[in-house]
């Protein structure tokens, strides 16, 4: 999770930092047409890259996929999303894919490496693969599960209760304690030797704490919807529709945030169950 979030973090950085050279966009998709020579970088957010000239830099997409039929002169990196090398293709750097395949045509010349990671998922990518789809229904589903048989009924109730009468308030905690992670981050990578164990530490505490909250968004969603039912099954229903809605191209990343931000601050406002701070979750 904390690799993911710096990885987020840096694009961003890069975006921001770039040169009048580099193309970065938003959503629309980023396309070097057959003779046109791109100088520096290509940074698509939300989008597709589409390389038929040639492209002077790395190629970045994240939430989409980087399509080279020309020339790209570093590494081709697709962030939820794939990477195609179409005949006679020239990419000098690596092809990477986090949530989606690598395929290359037999004319095409790669000088890097593949690395495809089909496994991976990227709430609100483009295009779905089965792979990466039924991992992070498998990850967010048992995840649900064991965190709910460790907050049980009540808990998962009281978590329900706190976010149906405070929302802003879980909105508010639940930034304050990305900022805290952050800070702690930041202070783990001056350990040295024990930055590794202490980041990992860290990481275990945010899962587990948005675990608990992930059981408490679910429950409230689901008593919402269903009106009634047990907890339990009015939990999976609310996870099950959460899980559907990051599926959705572009709206998926927005709905993961929001849960991250929100189920952190519902489960450290409801003291994780132990106290109910809020109205009933129906």
């Amino acid at each position: 999770m904390k690799r993911l979030l710096w990885a987020a973090a840096y694009s961003l950085v890069l975006a921001t930092a770039a040169q009048a050279q580099d193309r970065m966009r938003i959503v629309r998709n980023i396309v070097i047409e057959q003779g046109e020579a791109a100088a520096g970088d290509a940074t698509c957010f939300g989008c597709s890259i589409r390389v038929r000239g040639a492209l002077a830099g790395e190629a970045l997409a994240v939430g989409g996929d980087i399509e080279i039929e020309g020339n790209v002169a570093g590494d081709a990196v697709a962030v939820g999303g794939g990477v195609w090398l179409g005949p006679a293709a020239n990419l000098v750097g690596d092809a990477v894919a986090i949530g989606g395949p690598v395929k290359k045509d037999a004319t095409a010349h790669l000088g890097g490496v593949q690395v495809p990671l089909p496994w991976a998922f990227v709430p609100g990518q483009r295009h779905l693969y089965l792979r990466g789809v039924a991992a992070w229904a498998g990850i967010l589903l048992a995840g649900f599960l064991i965190s709910y048989a460790i907050a049980r009924h009540r808990r998962a109730e009281n978590m329900a209760g706190t976010f149906a009468g405070r929302p802003v308030w879980s909105l508010v905690i639940g930034l304050g304690v990305m900022a805290v992670a952050s800070l702690l981050y930041a202070w783990a990578d001056t350990l040295q030797r024990r930055a590794d164990p202490v980041e990992s530490a860290i990481t275990v505490v945010l899962v587990i704490v948005f675990g608990l909250g992930y059981v408490g968004l679910s429950c409230w969603l689901g008593h919402k919807l269903l009106r009634e039912g047990a907890p339990l099954a009015a939990g999976l229903v609310g996870a099950v529709v959460w899980l559907t809605l990051q599926f959705i191209p572009l709206v998926g990343f927005v709905v993961f945030i929001l849960l991250f931000v929100l189920g952190s601050g519902c489960a450290a406002l409801s003291g994780f169950g132990g106290v109910r701070r809020g109205a009933s979750p129906a």
